[in-house]
């Protein structure tokens, strides 16, 4: 693999993220052979990670590998994205401990949950319409919805 590759696997018309947004993210990185080495939630079953959260970071600052930076710069919030990164855009020659070797390509499937703009303090979260979700359709009552807001 030797270039970054973004698959949406959930689109979403959330805001768009911009270098210097802080966002809060669930993801699962994978080696090429499918071995999970890291997560925060896990894709197939839909759970979040015991004892792990969410990971928060600044898009483009360089807090994260640059398939990030780069693979997450002009996605959406509330999308769910798939980053195949080369080698040269996550850790390179160096192996991150005994998980990932040197010169490892990586997966990671990225589900961005919420974004602080770039000089606001107020997040933004995930909303079911972005999504394409219609609360009323699946029976959702205002009582509920109004639980979910709180429990942001």
């Amino acid at each position: 693999m030797t270039e970054l590759t973004t698959t949406v696997l959930r689109k979403s018309k959330g805001r768009t993220l911009e270098d210097g947004d802080r966002l809060l993210v669930h993801y699962q990185g994978k080696l090429l052979n499918g071995e999970q080495f890291d997560a925060s939630f896990d894709f197939s079953s839909f759970e979040a990670e015991e004892g792990r959260t969410a990971f928060e970071f600044v898009l483009g600052e360089g807090e994260v590998i640059q398939g990030w930076d780069q693979g997450l710069k002009g996605q959406r919030l509330g999308g769910v994205v798939e980053l195949k990164i080369p080698a040269e855009l996550a850790y390179g020659e160096q192996a991150m401990g005994e998980a990932i070797p040197p010169n490892s390509p990586l997966i990671f499937t990225v589900e961005v949950r919420a974004v602080i703009p770039a000089g606001e303090t107020v997040p933004i979260y995930l909303d079911f319409k972005d999504i394409g979700i219609k609360p009323k359709k699946l029976g959702l009552t205002e009582e509920l919805l109004a639980m979910v807001e709180f429990s942001k």
